[in-house]
This record gives C-alpha cells, sequence and structure tokens, in this order.
C-alpha cells in the first residue's frame, strides 16, 4: 500500500548493494504500533538530519519497525 510521510533522516546503514535509512516516526500503521521507517533503496540518496517528504510502498512490519520500498522523494528545507 503506497502511503506518504514527512520524516527526519535518523540513520544509514549499507549492506551489500543495498542502503536502509531510518527514519523517525512515533504512532500507528494498519493498527500496528511504529518507531521507525526503514526505507530500502539502491543508491545513497539521503541526508542525516534532513527533513523529507517521502512517498513509500510498505513491505513488512517487524519489531516495530515499518520497512518500505521508496517510490518518491522530495527534500524539505
Amino acid at each position: 500500500m503506497r502511503f506518504l510521510a514527512i520524516s527526519r533522516c535518523l540513520k544509514k546503514n549499507q549492506i551489500n548493494q543495498e542502503y536502509i535509512t531510518t527514519f523517525h516516526f512515533r504512532g500507528y500503521y494498519r493498527g500496528s504500533h511504529i518507531k521507525n521507517i526503514k526505507v530500502l533503496t539502491q543508491r545513497n540518496i539521503f541526508t542525516l538530519g534532513m527533513d523529507y517528504i517521502l512517498t513509500l510502498d510498505s513491505v513488512k512490519i517487524e519489531n516495530e519497525d515499518l520497512w518500505c520500498k521508496l517510490f518518491k522523494y522530495q527534500k524539505l528545507f
């Protein structure tokens, strides 16, 4: 399911050729408590501490983390 989120980049990790970026989020998604959004990308495109508008496709919920694939993003000021 595709959705929008406005969030701050908190942490970046690289595993092989894939990047996992952690974004701030506190709340609920489809009835599940979420503490972070983890975004999977093929490139290192995010800057730590910057705010973004993210269009995401949800993949799974694991340990209060919402794992997503990035569809589109826009950096905020």
